[in-house]
């Protein structure tokens, strides 16, 4: 696979081994959550062929042990960005402490400075399907300002895996920041399908991932599986057909 002629893809993997006090996790076991991310970074081996890998830390979390831990997991070379969550992002949830990772990593990482399109992932999923939605998406002559999967009528956006520009991110998600509050129910989720809905009405382009997400893992929160069984992904990939068809969109 190689990167779109006159783009360049960067890879941003969002982590935090320490869960912050303040944020509520299902598993808090530092080396439980090492042992997940090297599954996560393991299943994005693939795309050390395409472009830059970055891996956002967000509790401060020494570079040296990091390495160290997932190294066994056979994970692809990666630059590492460690950031510390503030008590306002967190008392506000996780969603808001991702979102200022995010940014931490654009601001930090030099791999992300020259890179036109950022791939996020939720970097404790093992995401088995990456490998088919970055080659579909790299077959496009053009890359949407963001392409992310909408759902529960346009409210909720799959914030595990989406593709967008420096310039959707700075002027159309993070001014949004202040609306996400964990506590009151409002998720990043919620406010990254605000943002994309704002991005069109303002004349900009989106467009859905060529196929849903095929993820394995369980969530920070709650501790509930994904389940990534193939009859489960081929009947949510007929569904997403379904979308993209009345999109105009479907192959």
């Amino acid at each position: 696979m190689t990167s779109v002629p006159g783009k360049r893809m960067a890879l941003l993997v969002t982590c935090a081994v320490r869960a912050h006090p303040e944020i509520p996790t299902s598993n808090g076991n530092v080396e439980s959550r090492l042992a997940e991310y090297g599954r996560g970074l393991a299943s994005l081996m693939f795309y050390s062929r395409i472009g830059p890998i970055v891996v956002c830390e967000g509790s401060g979390f020494p570079e040296q042990r990091f390495r160290a831990a997932v190294a066994s997991a056979r994970t692809p070379p990666f630059e590492y960005v460690s950031l510390s969550t503030t008590g306002e992002s967190a008392r506000r949830g996780k969603g808001l402490a991702e979102l200022d990772m995010i940014a931490g990593g654009l601001d930090q990482s030099e791999q992300l400075a020259d890179s036109d399109r950022i791939l996020k992932v939720t970097g404790r999923y093992e995401i088995l399907n990456g490998r088919a939605i970055v080659a579909t998406l790299l077959r496009g002559s053009a890359l949407p300002d963001v392409q992310a999967n909408l759902y529960n009528r346009l409210t909720y956006a799959d914030s595990r895996f989406f593709t967008f520009s420096q310039e959707f991110f700075r002027r159309s998600l993070y001014p949004k920041r202040g609306d996400i509050d964990d506590r009151h129910s409002v998720w990043l989720e919620h406010v990254l399908a605000r943002a994309i809905l704002s991005h069109v009405a303002s004349y900009g382009s989106w467009a859905p991932l060529p196929y849903p997400v095929r993820a394995a893992g369980a969530s920070g929160t709650t501790g509930a599986a994904f389940h990534a069984s193939l009859a489960r992904y081929s009947l949510e990939r007929g569904k997403h057909w379904l979308k993209l068809r009345s999109l105009g969109r479907a192959g």
